[in-house]
């Protein structure tokens, strides 16, 4: 039987926790290639992002109509905050002015680079709530147990500043699995 270290591991794994609903995101972004592939106005833009996204989030927890009567501001609000990350300064014009002329791949390109940064950060919310639950579930002995289990199978694969020192791995356990699922999650892309 595994071991509460292992059972997390395996349910923080990339496959296990988001793939299923990778997929389904792959889904929408191939229906929403646009004939033209840019938009008119800017109407036209912000009902764009505002559909895709609640379709993203609808589609990652199984409905695809559940965000249909969220609210439109605060979907076209998160829209611009995830593409913040790719596209820093004046987000809003320069994604409307992308997706406008077409230019860099248009709207196709602006809503693949949403559905990655949507994917990114629920898979990372996803990672960092299951391992809140599995460090808040475990005894202090257990915790314990569980270090010394990870540096057995993964110490070597550690910095050095953690590979040397156990009390560091044990101070900061959360984050080193944190690091680890993120680091597998990138190994399996290669």
């Amino acid at each position: 039987m595994a071991t509460k270290l292992q059972q997390l591991l395996d349910k923080i794994d990339y496959k296990n926790l988001f793939e299923a609903d990778e997929r389904r995101v792959e889904r929408i972004l191939a229906e929403y290639k646009s004939e033209r592939n840019t938009i008119e106005d800017y109407d036209e833009f912000k009902k764009c992002l505002i559909d895709f996204v609640g379709k993203i989030y609808g589609a990652i927890i199984n409905s695809l109509n559940a965000f249909e009567k969220a609210h439109d501001s605060l979907l076209y609000e998160l829209a611009l905050s995830l593409l913040k990350t790719k596209y820093p300064g004046n987000t809003e014009r320069t994604v409307y002015e992308i997706m406008h002329s077409g230019a860099e791949g248009g709207v196709y390109h602006i809503l693949k680079t949403l559905a990655e940064v949507m994917m990114d950060k629920i898979y990372k919310d996803g990672v960092d709530h299951n391992i809140a639950i599995f460090m808040e579930e475990i005894t202090f002995e257990e915790r314990v147990a569980a270090v010394n289990e990870y540096l057995l199978e993964y110490g070597d694969k550690l910095p050095t500043n953690y590979k040397n020192d156990p009390t560091m791995v044990m101070i900061a356990f959360d984050k080193v699995l944190y690091e680890h699922a993120i680091m597998m999650r990138r190994l399996r892309r290669i």
